[in-house]
């Protein structure tokens, strides 16, 4: 089998041909754009003029809504969190203030309950003591330690301490007496 020979010129113009149509085909694509050399053609490069186009709308996927929101709540989410570490940091410390109060207060009470033991202690002294030994006694010590032992003494034991007292420091501590009994 033979194959017939075909002249160099038609090749050439067939394979040029084959070129601008393949250029053309990518043109119509949209797959490069021949528009900058078009122009420069004479007679036809004028149907090639770049026209100024409108922006294009931008079209946004459903997707992209969906991620653009989950975004915006992941940012809400850590600002919350954020809030909330922060308000817990805050009571943590507040806690820490509190507990140590209570340490305080605890031991304010142990040392309220050893005043109020020395007391119960000293009106057993006083009370098994003759009024007239008394007295001199409390006239030596403050008004506030005479009425926490006089409040734990009997009344009569009371009365009769009272009696062995200056007029004006008994009149002033039954007054007080009477004053703390309200």
């Amino acid at each position: 089998m033979t194959f017939p020979k075909i002249p160099v010129g038609i090749l050439i113009i067939c394979v040029i041909f084959a070129f601008i149509g393949g250029l053309w085909g990518f043109y119509v694509a949209g797959l490069i754009n021949l528009n900058p050399l078009l122009q420069h053609l004479p007679v036809i490069g004028t149907s090639f003029v770049e026209d100024e186009q409108e922006p294009l709308e931008v079209v946004i996927s459903p997707l992209e809504v969906e991620n653009e929101q989950l975004k915006d709540e992941i940012t809400t989410l850590q600002n919350q969190l954020l809030e909330f570490q922060t308000k817990e940091i805050k009571y943590q410390e507040e806690i820490e203030d509190l507990k140590k109060e209570i340490e305080k207060l605890k031991e304010e009470i142990t040392s309220l309950q050893h005043q109020e033991e020395n007391i119960q202690k000293l009106a057993q002294y006083y009370g098994q003591m003759k009024p007239k030994e008394v007295a001199p006694i409390f006239d030596n010590l403050g008004d506030e330690t005479v009425l926490n032992i006089l409040l734990k003494l009997e009344e009569r034991q009371v009365a009769k301490i009272l009696a062995e007292l200056d007029p004006v420091r008994a009149a002033k501590l039954t007054k007080d007496l009477n004053d703390l009994s309200k």
